[in-house]
């Protein structure tokens, strides 16, 4: 900060300075500006005063308003609206998260059934196809049992005389012993 003629007379010059709210002391400074770093946001007043001939300080004192803002991103409204993006950005990645979900679900429901109704078929086709080995077992068994029988008859009718003769050609031999 400048404060060029403030004073009249250059080569005697001399100059004062406080900040009331930060240093309550006065410095002093032969230029005719004054660097200010590092103030803390909040509201200021910069009080200038000068040397006239050196030993004597001027009636008129300098005194300006200063005011240090604090930056967008720590201003109240820039802290709500990040905020609300993050509750915005959380409330949407859930609800998108829960669409993507019931999506999935009724992918899933509808696979269900899907294989229900085909496990349902399959049920069906080795029920009919147990079923029809129970018949064929059935017809085997009945088709055996016959044959079987059609076997016996004939050899039943056969064994007898069969035996018979066996019996009378062993007679003679039993005869003799």
């Amino acid at each position: 900060m400048y404060f060029d003629g403030f004073l009249k007379n250059i080569n005697q010059r001399l100059y004062a300075y406080k900040i009331k709210g930060f240093d309550e002391n006065w410095r002093y400074t032969t230029d005719n500006f004054i660097r200010i770093y590092t103030l803390p946001y909040g509201n200021y007043e910069l009080i200038v005063k000068g040397q006239v001939d050196g030993t004597t300080w001027s009636n008129q004192v300098l005194s300006l308003r200063i005011s240090v803002l604090k930056p967008f991103y720590l201003q109240w409204w820039f802290i709500g609206l990040a905020l609300a993006l993050v509750a915005a950005s959380v409330f949407l990645f859930f609800k998108n998260r829960t669409q993507n979900l019931l999506e999935e679900q009724a992918r899933l429901e509808k696979m269900v059934e899907s294989r229900t109704a085909k496990i349902e078929l399959d049920k069906k086709v080795i029920e009919q196809q147990a079923k029809a080995l129970q018949e064929l077992d059935k017809a085997k068994s009945k088709f055996f049992s016959n044959i079987t029988h059609e076997f016996r008859t004939p050899l039943t009718l056969i064994l007898g005389p069969v035996k018979q003769l066996h019996e009378v050609e062993n007679e003679p031999e039993k005869q003799k012993n």
